[in-house]
């Protein structure tokens, strides 16, 4: 039984949605016998006191507290408040927050894949390359948000980013080649819509892995309204597989993000984790 709910939030997600919608969830919350305890910004230490864990944000909200609490035991409920909000889509749909919060009475679980680059947890997924270069030049923009922030620092750098040169082990076979962008995705979505991987699924316990050969600026150009829609699997320069665990190395630094969050590297071990977390639904 759901008795005690623990809500953490970024006061700066969505540019301040998320602390906007916080005085409403708590009442609703709070009318209805839930004894709630608000975390702005922090997180407790830990979860053992708590029955449900509420998170109000973006994908980089919930990338962050994945992380710092890699091993939720209890079940989890996002609201959506970001300016990117790629993972919540994918498992709710449209919902409003109201719509969310009745959820909880309803008390339907389902269990999750999760993955996991160099030991750090992702939801959603993991770009390098083009994609990672793109979440990087997109630091501290504040013009647009979601899928227009993401479309425009695209279109600027189609013309600029050069490939690398990429090792791919997948423990029975390597492949060496120049690549252009590599993305490794458990939802199949991001960037505010793009469908990076539209086969994947979240309960599949695989995750779908692509990679984009060097191509020229006028194939960049012209088949980025086919990648936008999901439908470049198929295309000639692009290779697709699903699988359980991956390495990529290069010898050099390499832009990258895992769900929007923007890092480098120059080694990339990556796995599943098969039914990680609880989500109610």
């Amino acid at each position: 039984m759901i008795e005690k709910i623990a809500v953490l939030y970024n006061s700066f997600a969505g540019k301040g949605k998320a602390e906007n919608l916080i005085p409403e969830i708590k009442a609703y919350l709070v009318k209805n016998s839930f004894l709630v305890t608000t975390f702005k910004n922090e997180y407790p230490l830990n979860l053992n006191d708590f029955d449900l864990l509420l998170i109000v944000g973006g994908d980089g909200t919930i990338q962050n507290v994945f992380n710092y609490y890699k091993d939720v035991l209890i079940p989890v409920l996002l609201i959506k408040a970001g300016t990117g909000n790629d993972f919540y889509e994918h498992l709710y749909g449209s919902f409003s927050w109201k719509e969310q919060l009745v959820k909880i009475n309803k008390k339907q679980i389902v269990k999750i894949d999760a993955g996991s680059c160099n030991g750090k947890i992702f939801l959603n997924g993991l770009g390098i390359g083009f994609d990672g270069e793109v979440v990087k030049s997109g630091l501290g923009k504040n013009w647009f948000s979601g899928k227009a922030a993401y479309m425009s620092t695209v279109l600027s750098l189609l013309f600029t980013h050069k490939s690398c040169d990429i090792e791919v082990d997948f423990g029975d076979v390597k492949i060496k080649d120049s690549m252009f962008m590599l993305s490794v995705a458990n939802g199949s979505t991001y960037g505010g819509g793009f469908k990076v991987a539209p086969n994947a699924d979240l309960k599949d316990g695989v995750l779908e892995f692509s990679w984009v050969k060097d191509i020229s600026l006028f194939q960049r150009m012209r088949y980025l309204p086919v990648i936008e829609k999901g439908k470049h699997l198929d295309l000639p320069f692009i290779n697709y597989k699903q699988l359980e665990k991956v390495k990529i190395k290069s010898s050099s630094l390499i832009q990258a993000h895992l769900d929007g969050e923007w890092f480098e590297s120059n080694v990339f071990e990556v796995e599943i984790l098969k039914e990680k977390y609880k989500f109610l639904v």
